[in-house]
């Protein structure tokens, strides 16, 4: 779980009044520390739109008008932890834990997701984080039985990943804070839609869009991949059809498929819209990316494709969500990439987003294409007591869109 402002230290106390303060620190801030409710919505909505996602392009995260509709659309538990503010006005922070059934060592067990940390003028509690953090985690595993548990970081944010670090570097006031394992570096791929579609040599693969004829075969090669992953989704135990029934605007229409010349299905994806749970707002342009936004908005006008939004408008984009292309094979997710670009480009989209993660060969799928990356961190979080430094390698069950 990571802080959208700072998760470290406060060094403006002297060490004996850290040592001082923090019992009474830990039991107050666990005291205001309470599961969410509907009736928290207005506030809650009101903390993401305060604390964006800074750096040459300044996010912020919009959830309206319901922030749990992302969690009730998914499968499992899912409990977002809000810290209140003395006076009992604005709130002061939230995370949230998300717990589904899914697969580790290629068996079934329940799997988690740490994410939607926010937190604003909390100084002097940042002392009692780690204790804190500790307790709602293990209170958490006792509660659902899940032990392991995934989060995302930005690569550029420092003082978290320094705060996160593997137990053999913790300070002592942070050895019961959970252990996070670096699993994976990845990369946010943003496939720009600007400019025309790359020519390509016939690849000898067919790529069309899903009918309900073809639900066995995606199911089928859905969970024989996520099977292999470490926190693999359950597609063996009707996550698909899951996400036809209660994700908003995904459907087989949405669904692509690449078949190889015998008829064998070696690749899908479902591009999905996901204005109505989650958008992201421009509040600024700066550094680098004011000329970016120069160049891509002249060639996008030029190809008949949308512009980057301006500050104070959303971006339009396409997930490509349940990716999974047989043996990683680069052509396939080239074909898939060029359908999917053939068939949104002018449709007011501004790009696809999907993880490529260190040394991925899906990446060369994307050639010929304006791609953006923006690097993460993806760690497996365990208890401290708990921690495990052995995992499976290759692709983890991670669904960017859910996070």
């Amino acid at each position: 779980m990571t802080d959208r402002t700072s998760v470290d230290d406060d060094e403006s106390a002297s060490p004996a009044s850290r040592r001082r303060d923090r019992p009474d620190l830990v039991a107050s801030a666990i005291a205001r520390l309470r599961v969410a409710t509907d009736d928290d919505n207005a506030r809650i909505l009101e903390l993401m739109a305060d604390v964006p996602m800074a750096g040459s392009l300044v996010l912020a995260t919009r959830r309206e008008p319901d922030f749990f509709a992302l969690y009730r659309m998914q499968r499992g538990r899912q409990d977002l932890w809000v810290f209140d503010a003395e006076d009992g006005g604005a709130l002061k922070g939230m995370g949230g834990f998300l717990v589904r059934d899914g697969f580790l060592d290629g068996a079934p067990t329940p799997v988690g997701y740490l994410g939607d940390l926010r937190t604003r003028g909390l100084a002097r509690e940042r002392l009692a984080f780690p204790q804190v953090y500790a307790h709602l985690f293990d209170r958490t595993v006792a509660d659902t039985g899940c032990e392991h548990f995934l989060t995302g970081v930005l690569a550029d944010n420092v003082s978290a990943i320094r705060a996160l670090s593997s137990s053999s570097t913790k300070s002592s006031r942070r050895a019961a804070q959970p252990h996070y394992h670096l699993l994976h570096r990845f990369d946010m791929a943003n496939v720009h839609f600007v400019g025309r579609l790359p020519r390509r040599r016939p690849s000898g693969l067919r790529v069309r869009t899903a009918t309900i004829d073809d639900l066995p075969a995606i199911t089928a090669l859905l969970a024989a991949d996520h099977r292999a992953r470490a926190f693999g989704w359950r597609f063996d135990d009707g996550e698909f059809e899951h996400r036809l029934a209660r994700w908003p605007g995904f459907s087989l229409e949405q669904t692509f498929c690449a078949f190889a010349d015998d008829g064998r299905l070696v690749g899908v994806t479902t591009c999905w819209d996901a204005a109505a749970v989650k958008r992201y707002r421009v509040l600024r342009y700066a550094g680098q990316m004011v000329t970016v936004k120069r160049v891509l908005d002249v060639v996008a006008r030029v190809s008949g494709c949308a512009p980057l939004p301006d500050p104070g408008h959303d971006f339009r984009y396409l997930y490509l969500t349940n990716l999974s292309v047989l043996d990683d094979n680069a052509a396939v997710m080239q074909a898939l990439v060029d359908a999917i670009y053939a068939r949104f480009a002018r449709a007011g989209y501004h790009f696809l987003a999907f993880p490529l993660y260190e040394g991925d060969p899906l990446a060369h799928g994307t050639r010929g294409y304006v791609v953006r990356r923006v690097p993460f961190h993806l760690y497996a979080v365990t208890s401290s007591s708990r921690a495990r430094s052995v995992w499976q390698a290759g692709r983890p069950g991670f669904e960017m869109a859910l996070a």
